[in-house]
């Protein structure tokens, strides 16, 4: 099975000037499962990703495998791993297990916005975090204020 995917990947993704380049993108990894932040993976989750993935493709820091495309030297299987946005969990949980693991990334971190403020989705996701009572407050958001029973999962 792994080396007839192998082989799949090898005809999808050739190397030289008909290479393609795949890049997994990533904002999060959590120290810990959060059923808030559920679409993230954990710790332990992104290193057995990155082992599967270190074992069917060809990782490369980002910059070397634009170089390649450029010039037609990618390798077979290219891929990069990038990371958005700069969260403290990129340093603090995700650099770790790339280091143990011998793989690069590109890590993108966000100095400011460009109309000043704050992420929505963060700012909501720590509003439900911090909620206490019978009504969620989102109006500091622009929203409203919505009562619990009205609230849907």
């Amino acid at each position: 099975m792994a080396l007839a995917f192998r082989t799949l990947l090898r005809r999808a993704s050739p190397a030289g000037t008909a290479a393609r380049l795949s890049v997994l993108i990533y904002h999060r990894v959590l120290a810990e499962p959060d059923p808030l932040n559920s679409g993230e993976p954990t710790g332990a989750e992104f290193e057995t990703r990155l082992r599967w993935i270190k074992a069917q493709f060809h990782v490369m820091p980002l910059h070397e495998a634009i170089a390649g495309l450029r010039n037609g030297s990618l390798p077979e299987r290219a891929l990069a791993i990038t990371f958005d946005d700069g969260y403290a969990d990129n340093f603090d949980v995700a650099l770790p297990i790339l280091t143990r693991l011998g793989l690069h990334a590109t890590f993108f971190v966000a100095t400011g916005f460009l109309d000043g403020g704050r992420m929505f989705n963060d700012t909501v996701v720590e509003a439900v975090r911090r909620f206490r009572g019978d009504e969620l407050d989102l109006t500091s958001l622009g929203l409203d204020r919505y009562p619990t029973g009205s609230l849907q999962a």
